[in-house]
């Protein structure tokens, strides 16, 4: 009897136990989702487990590597329809310069043009001629006492030199006298290397400058007494037929112990009474003697001399 319950107790357990298992294999799931439930569970569970920070974690960033793959071309027709996509620039408007405003000339006056003239007259016409030395005998005494001594007022200094030059031995005369020739050849030898120092033509235009302003200058000041400068190489003016006749008469020895003024007036009376085929002798040593100049012009400063008929 025992052995009969044992046996179907043992039949009864082996059925229950195969029906466990089909029952357990129906909801089986799989091993590779148990892996990731199991991972997803932990991953999970460790970021609720681990301490909140304020601070967002920054992911570092990945350097591309020589093995990566070059990215594909795009192909052409993409790439016409991005370009024809494109805008393009706008060309930038010239900004136009603003027109330069015209010079107004200002109109000058009468005198103001002369004060321009005398500027620029004055740079032509070498003012800077060297200094003299005193040339006489008085010029000699005075620069020697105002030189040596410190004099305020000029005028009374002078004064009382011009008296005390009065009372002068006459050796200390003849020494002065000395004194003023060797100023006076020293002089000449200096204003010669300076007029030689400048050309011709420098000369020439300077001495054409001068008799402008002789002209144009304020009397009171001494441009209108600039005198020209003494050049050997510049061309002798012409002489007149009347200047001719003159020096002919002065040479002749007729006039000799008459005053100026008297012999002048007789050389004038008798120019107008001559006939004119003796007044024609000295008109055409005046014509030969102009075209002497005209030439010595032409050759030695470049320069024409306006026709003019010669003055008798």
């Amino acid at each position: 009897m025992w052995s009969l319950v044992r046996s179907t107790a043992a039949r009864q357990l082996r059925v229950g136990r195969a029906a466990t298992s089909r029952v357990a294999n129906s909801f089986a799931i799989p091993t590779a989702y148990r892996v990731v439930i199991a991972r997803r569970n932990f991953t999970e569970t460790s970021g609720e487990l681990a301490p909140k920070s304020d601070a967002k974690e920054t992911k570092p960033k990945t350097r591309r590597t020589s093995t990566e793959k070059p990215a594909a071309k795009k192909s052409k027709a993409g790439t016409h329809k991005k370009t024809a996509k494109a805008k393009k620039p706008k060309a930038k408007k010239a900004v136009k310069a603003a027109p330069k405003k015209k010079r107004v000339k200002k109109v000058l006056t009468p005198e103001e043009k002369v004060k321009l003239e005398i500027r620029e007259l004055k740079k032509k016409a070498l003012l800077n001629e060297p200094k003299k030395l005193p040339d006489r005998s008085w010029l000699v005494y005075v620069s020697q006492h105002l030189k040596n001594n410190n004099v305020s007022d000029v005028t009374s200094a002078v004064k009382d030199l011009a008296a005390s030059y009065k009372d002068l031995a006459a050796s200390e005369i003849e020494h002065l006298e000395k004194v003023a020739a060797q100023n006076r050849l020293a002089n000449q030898a200096a204003y010669r290397a300076w007029v030689e120092s400048h050309s011709v033509t420098d000369i020439d235009t300077a001495n054409r400058a001068r008799r402008r302003l002789r002209r144009i200058a304020p009397a009171n000041t001494s441009l209108h007494k600039k005198s020209d400068i003494r050049d050997d190489r510049q061309p002798s003016k012409p002489l007149s037929a009347y200047t001719m006749f003159s020096l002919e008469r002065w040479q002749s020895g007729d006039l000799v112990g008459q005053k100026a003024t008297d012999a002048a007036g007789k050389i004038a009376q008798e120019w107008k009474s001559l006939s004119d085929s003796q007044r024609q002798a000295f008109q055409d040593s005046a014509a030969a003697d102009r075209e002497r100049y005209v030439a010595d012009v032409e050759s030695k400063l470049n320069r024409t001399v306006k026709s003019r008929s010669p003055s008798t």
